[in-house]
């Protein structure tokens, strides 16, 4: 049957497959709705959590003020996550070896490099002494 002048032609019916596929598509459709949902909540969740915890250490900074939260010595895990950042990214980009070793910043990781380069040469030093007067280097200092 055509339509009447002006009308606009109706579409041919759906065959069975289409309309399968599009109910799969529809369901899987609201599946990621609920996801996407569910994670808003955690994701939300999180954020109350997060906000909760950054009052608490600011109160506890405030606690502290007058008091380093850090550490004048550079503890073991810190220094071998600097040697790693050595190799990684060279000595002289300080700020690169700060943001591998997670805890120091630019300033402490570039003194840090210097100590530890003055004492690499003052035991170069030292063996290259033992080696001449023919004793036994001293042991690595610590």
């Amino acid at each position: 049957m055509k339509p009447a002048a002006g009308q606009p032609a109706m579409p041919p019916p759906v065959a069975p497959v289409l309309e399968s596929e599009v109910g799969r598509l529809n369901a899987e459709n609201e599946l990621l709705k609920k996801r996407l949902f569910d994670s808003q909540d955690e994701v939300n969740r999180l954020k109350v959590i997060i906000d909760s915890q950054d009052k608490t250490a600011s109160k506890s900074d405030s606690d502290q003020s007058g008091k380093k939260s850090q550490s004048r010595y550079w503890t073991e895990m810190e220094h071998t996550r600097f040697l790693e950042a050595l190799q990684i990214v060279g000595p002289k980009d300080v700020k690169g070896i700060a943001q591998i070793v997670g805890t120091r910043n630019a300033t402490q990781a570039r003194t840090h490099a210097q100590k530890y380069f003055l004492k690499l040469a003052r035991m170069k030093k030292c063996a290259e002494e033992a080696l001449k007067n023919g004793s036994p280097p001293p042991p690595p200092e610590k």
